[in-house]
C-alpha cells in the first residue's frame, strides 16, 4: 500500500467483505440472529473512526457506507465485491 489511505481502504475492505459474506451465509442458512448481527455491526460503520478519518481524505468511505447501508435494509445490489475490492 502505498499510504495511510490507502492501507486503511485495504483494511476495511477486507473487514466489509467479511462482513458481507457472513451476512450472506446467514441469509442462506436462515440464520436470522447472524443475518441481524452483520447488518447491525454494518450499520454501525458510519461511526467507525477509520471510515471517519478516511472520509475526510477521500470518497471510499461513501461507497463502504452505500453498500453497509444496502445490507442494513436486506438487498445487496451485485458488484459490491468489485467495488468494496473484495477477492
Amino acid at each position: 500500500m502505498s499510504d495511510a489511505y490507502q492501507f486503511g481502504m485495504g483494511v476495511m475492505s477486507r473487514v466489509g467483505c467479511g462482513w458481507i459474506a457472513e451476512w450472506q451465509r446467514a441469509r442462506v442458512s436462515g440464520d436470522e440472529a447472524a443475518v441481524r448481527r452483520a447488518a447491525d455491526v454494518l450499520r454501525g460503520s458510519h461511526g467507525w473512526r477509520v471510515l471517519r478519518e478516511l472520509d475526510r481524505a477521500g470518497d471510499w468511505p461513501e461507497v463502504f457506507w452505500g453498500y453497509a447501508d444496502e445490507v442494513a435494509a436486506g438487498t445487496l445490489r451485485a458488484g459490491y465485491s468489485q467495488g468494496l475490492g473484495c477477492a
